[in-house]
């Protein structure tokens, strides 16, 4: 299908648009596998992430679908919302999901749901703000280095080493501006928190950092814990989870990952 039905071609094409949400997956799957190299991708993600940092954010996120969504087009929300259901269905009772063969309706249906999102609302309100705020150039840019990234290692390694070293460039100058607080709770700026979370652990004796740097950062990969533990709960809603309890790890084998 990818070359005698001409997939591969439109996928590859420098002039028809691919409207993505988080194309960083799916190009590296299409070209290790496939031997497809997009190109002339609108990411929705990035697109977010370019108009985070006109903002003012240095650590911009990686939003997830429904979250642009909800800043972008909240009247496409209940689309999503029916996926997420259908979602938690076959986790708990179908596992499998996505070996069945031939597809059902339910499989097509459920594949199709991020297209009506993205297509032609979302899309159109966050590129109309893109292109108010002039960010189209960078955009672009940083679209083909994220796809870049997914094949050629040096460029990956590259876009990891300057994201560490804004990473502790942000934690060094709040260091240096502020009195680091005890609890991770404390702290309101973002940057800061994302800095804390992305924090390497092979760097946390880095000249300069809080003194209480390996405390904040306990606090943070528990608070991540936490979270999939309540990820998990909502899912299971009353069925027995595929991913017991018992094989996250501990509070203190969290503890022993951010102090080695």
């Amino acid at each position: 299908m990818l070359d005698t039905g001409g997939l591969k071609s439109i996928l590859e094409s420098e002039t028809i648009v691919k409207v993505m949400h988080s194309s960083k997956n799916d190009a590296t799957a299409l070209y290790w596998q496939f031997d497809v190299k997009l190109h002339n991708v609108f990411d929705t993600q990035l697109a977010c992430m370019e108009l985070q940092r006109a903002k003012g954010r240095r650590l911009p996120s990686r939003m997830k679908l429904a979250e642009v969504c909800r800043l972008y087009c909240p009247q496409k929300a209940d689309l999503l919302e029916e996926k997420e259901d259908v979602q938690t269905h076959w986790s708990k009772n179908e596992g499998e999901f996505w070996a069945k063969r031939p597809m059902t309706q339910e499989m097509i249906d459920y594949a199709s749901q991020d297209v009506l999102v993205l297509i032609p609302e979302l899309t159109l309100s966050i590129s109309r703000e893109v292109e108010t705020r002039g960010l189209t150039s960078q955009l672009t840019t940083q679209t083909c280095l994220d796809i870049e990234g997914t094949i050629n290692r040096e460029v990956k390694e590259r876009i990891e080493e300057e994201e560490d070293a804004m990473v502790l460039e942000i934690l060094q100058n709040f260091s240096r501006t502020t009195r680091p607080p005890d609890r991770l709770s404390d702290i309101t700026d973002e940057d800061v928190l994302d800095a804390i979370t992305r924090l390497r652990s092979d760097r946390l004796d880095t000249e300069g950092l809080p003194p209480n740097i390996r405390s904040l950062k306990v606090q943070s990969l528990t608070s991540k814990v936490e979270e999939i533990r309540t990820e998990l709960d909502e899912k299971v809603n009353g069925y027995k989870s595929r991913t017991p309890h018992h094989e996250l790890p501990s509070i203190h084998l969290v503890e022993q990952m951010a102090l080695e």
